[in-house]
């Protein structure tokens, strides 16, 4: 009798666990810790092979426990051993080197597509080799799996399954179909049927084999496999394989799913059969699908900012006719769409099998696989010469798939995200190391792309983004970086996201780093990270990054009293902050990351300054070092060389008032603090009151007498509530029936036109009344304010009225007046003339 083939890892799992007990005997504890890890890897990756019988995977896990068990012993030791040790009553102080995850390890990256098998409650294996399609027995195969779910239309017929009359597999002409060959008649698969489509327009210009290579059939059997690539691998779409049965009309016959006869009218089974599987793998014929294959996916937005009409075109023009990609056009949601004679589906797939262009026109001829049942096929118009102008105009989206054998070098990793308890998304960190090794003259790109692993294909709610660049490209030095909104890592439900990173000559040499997040509510998802590279770029994959000494997390929110919004708003100031203080020697620099990740829908920013570690009221060019660039949807980062210090980090979302949690945190490679900034006025009471403009009096500035009951502390703001213009401003605290500002208490100094406005100094008044008079400098002003009045105990504000003081700044007369009602800022707007 033959014995199945002992694996390699069981020997190196056994020889390595004896290693480990020898080194425990021999009290070298922190080896045999190590080893006594490894080898409980590699025993648990041994109960998860397909390779093993479940008695032999229940004997792998078993020992993989009692790896763990010697290990957890060792653990305990050392800890009694250090406590002992720091009592003074032994000298010995044993310690334990920290042991990870070799994330791309063989076993853990086989581990990652293992778990990532499970779809809609079915195993779909890895295809580690196409099988014989010859087999010893001539029995009718059927899937016990059992077949896929029917569609709407199909269940209302009440269809049945058989195996179909058609052209065998082995006739040569079972393969010289033509695109319009394929139909459509009733189910909403229509990316399935045009991804057939195009692939066959390919085979038919080209002589690929993409649909050809992608299917195993046995006819005696009715044995069919597939091969698709899905989660990051090629897969078989069942534990074994499909059969051939195929949905028909139960009266007259027809097949009720995708039907491709011949010229002759005989029916072609094989893009049936790839429909079928692919059903079946996305839980029935009621999906809508998307298409498979292998291929780079891009997926472009015609109705974006970001479009480039002229660059698509010579894009799509050059890689269709050069067989280096194939195309689908999509429709938007919107009803009664038409182009010319012909109407078209909303939300429905089109298949390009023609890029044309001359001196005069650029035309794609699209093909339409959709064909209603109560119209004759040679009658439909299939299809359409369109041009170019008018295929920007009619469809929304242009869905590219291109030969990855364009590129030289590929790599790839597998991972997952974990969701950690309470947090709505995770992000992992890919870093690969590049060189140029031919620098172009102006730039080559590199392509990344990011693939989410289906779990259930009828969830919707599932949010991925990318964002790729050099390491030092996030460290903005400008104002206006950190006041723009990025369209790069907007979150998408889509399962695909492509980025491209341009390398130039100014960088030959760097590292790329990949920040791949996951929103939405499954604890662990697979993902699969791909780098495509042209000749002139060697790259490798970082796989032994240094995890920083020095960590803080800090759990916290934006709120309406902390959601300031970009450096643009007057209330920047009252984003949260913190007071970063970095140790280390005199002229040396620390490597610090920061991060920022938050809900999906929000973009935000981190910024850092040198302000003494104080809370920062102004962006200013001279006071930045760094900034996180553009706003970014749900993650910002920024790594960058910090010098010795006091900084302060202010966290921002793109727009005020807009809330949502956030976790920030700092890594470093040296020791540093990290503190909460308070909020002007921390402590105090703020005073309110606000009313609207009066159109009466225009010779007067507002003014507004506030009564302290006690000895205090005041301080008072004064902001613009829509900054625009220049309005240098000034807020001024006078004694009682005043008539004049010469005989002041205190002002916020010469007249400024920060776009957080102006404050003054933080004084102590006695008790009694006060007047609070706001002002811009030039008469002719009309803009609306907001006063904010700090105040260690509670005071009493109202409006002076049917009082008309001439005040006079500057030589310049500035006049108003408003009135009082009870909310928590004095808000108005000022009169000049």
């Amino acid at each position: 009798m033959n014995k199945t083939p002992r694996s390699p890892d069981i020997g190196e799992a056994e020889s390595t666990y004896s290693k480990a007990a020898k080194s425990e005997l021999a009290k070298k504890y922190d080896a045999a810790f190590r080893l006594y890890i490894k080898s409980a890897e590699i025993f648990l990756h041994l109960s998860r092979s397909t390779d093993q019988n479940e008695r032999d995977k229940a004997k792998w896990k078993g020992r993989a426990a009692q790896a763990l068990e010697r290990a957890e012993k060792i653990k305990s030791v050392t800890k009694k051993s250090t406590a002992i040790a720091s009592g003074g009553t032994d000298e010995s102080n044993i310690t334990l080197t920290p042991v990870g995850i070799d994330q791309f390890s063989h076993r853990q990256q086989s581990y990652v597509l293992q778990k990532s098998s499970s779809v809609n409650g079915h195993v779909y294996p890895l295809w580690d080799e196409a099988p014989s399609i010859t087999l010893s027995s001539s029995t009718e195969f059927s899937d016990t799996d059992g077949q896929p779910s029917l569609s709407p239309e199909q269940r209302e017929v009440a269809t049945i399954w058989r195996r179909p009359h058609c052209k065998a597999y082995t006739d040569p002409t079972t393969w010289q179909i033509g695109a319009q060959d394929i139909v459509q008649h009733i189910v909403t698969d229509c990316s399935v049927c045009a991804s057939l489509s195009v692939c066959v327009e390919h085979s038919r210009r080209f002589g690929s084999k993409l649909a050809r290579d992608a299917i195993h059939y046995d006819p005696l059997t009715g044995r069919c496999d597939v091969k698709i690539f899905f989660n990051g691998f090629w897969r078989r779409p069942g534990r074994k394989v499909i059969d051939d049965k195929l949905p028909h009309h139960p009266s007259n016959g027809t097949l009720m799913c995708m039907t491709c006869q011949d010229p002759n009218d005989t029916t072609v089974a094989w893009p049936s059969h790839l429909e079928k599987a692919y059903m079946k793998l996305m839980g029935g014929y009621d999906f809508p699908g998307s298409a498979f294959g292998g291929w780079i996916p891009e997926q472009l937005d015609i109705k974006s900012s970001n479009f480039e009409r002229e660059r698509t075109w010579t894009r799509i023009y050059n890689g269709f006719n050069h067989g280096h990609c194939m195309i689908t056009l999509g429709t938007g949601p919107q009803p009664d769409l038409r182009w010319g004679p012909a109407y078209l589906l909303s939300s429905h797939s089109y298949a390009v099998i023609d890029v044309e262009e001359d001196n005069k026109d650029r035309v794609l001829t699209v093909l339409d696989s959709w064909v209603p049942v109560s119209q004759d096929e040679e009658q439909a118009t299939r299809t359409l010469r369109i041009p170019w102008s008018d295929v920007l105009a009619t469809f929304e989206g242009i869905y590219l798939s291109w030969d990855p054998q364009l590129w030289s070098t590929t790599l790839t990793f597998h991972g997952r995200w974990a969701r950690k308890e309470n947090a709505s998304g995770s992000t992992h960190e890919a870093r690969a190391r590049f060189h140029l090794t031919d620098p172009p003259q102006s730039y080559t790109e590199v392509w990344v792309l990011l693939t989410r692993h289906v779990v259930n294909s009828r969830n919707s709610s599932n949010f991925i983004a990318l964002k790729v660049e050099t390491e030092d490209a996030g460290v903005a030095s400008s104002v206006g970086a950190a006041s723009v909104l990025d369209n790069q890592g907007v979150y998408t439900n889509s399962a695909h996201v492509l980025t491209k990173c341009r390398m130039s000559q100014n960088q030959p040499n760097g590292i790329l780093s990949m920040l791949a997040s996951y929103d939405g509510a499954c604890q662990n998802v697979g993902f699969t990270l791909t780098i495509y590279t042209p000749p002139q770029v060697d790259i490798v994959w970082e796989t032994d990054v240094a995890t920083p000494p020095f960590t803080s997390e800090i759990e916290s929110q934006w709120t309406h009293k902390s959601a300031g919004g970009n450096p643009e708003y007057p209330t920047y100031m009252v984003n949260p902050q913190y007071r970063l203080r970095v140790h280390g020697q005199p002229r040396s620099k620390v490597k610090v990351c920061l991060t920022v990740h938050t809900v999906k829908d929000l973009p935000v920013n981190i910024t850092v300054l040198w302000s003494q570690g104080d809370r920062v009221f102004d962006l200013s060019h001279k006071d930045l070092v760094a900034t996180s660039g553009s706003y970014r949807y749900g993650l910002a980062r920024l790594t960058t060389q910090l010098a010795p210090g006091d900084y302060s980090v202010v966290l921002s979302a793109f727009e005020p008032q807009k809330t949502g949690p956030f976790t920030f945190t700092v890594e470093s490679s040296s020791r540093f603090d990290l503190n909460n900034i308070p909020q002007e006025g921390a402590g105090m009471d703020i005073e309110t009151a606000a009313g609207g403009p009066s159109f009466k009096h225009y010779m007067h500035n507002p003014i507004y007498e506030f009564d302290c009951p006690a000895d205090t502390q005041i301080k008072v703001r004064l902001q613009l509530i829509r900054p625009g213009a220049s309005a240098p401003l000034n807020v001024t605290i006078l004694p009682p029936n005043s008539s004049s500002s010469t005989v002041h208490i205190i002002t916020s100094g010469a007249y400024d036109d920060a776009i957080s406005g102006v404050v003054t100094p933080q004084i102590s008044l006695n008790k009694g009344k006060y007047w609070l008079v706001p002002s811009t400098y030039s008469p002719g002003v009309q803009a609306p304010f907001q006063l904010i009045l700090y105040s260690s105990v509670s005071v009493a504000v109202k409006e002076k009225k049917d009082m008309f003081v001439v005040l006079r700044v500057s030589n310049k007369l500035s006049v108003g007046k408003r009135q009082l009602s009870d909310r928590c800022f004095i808000q108005s707007t000022l009169w000049n003339s």
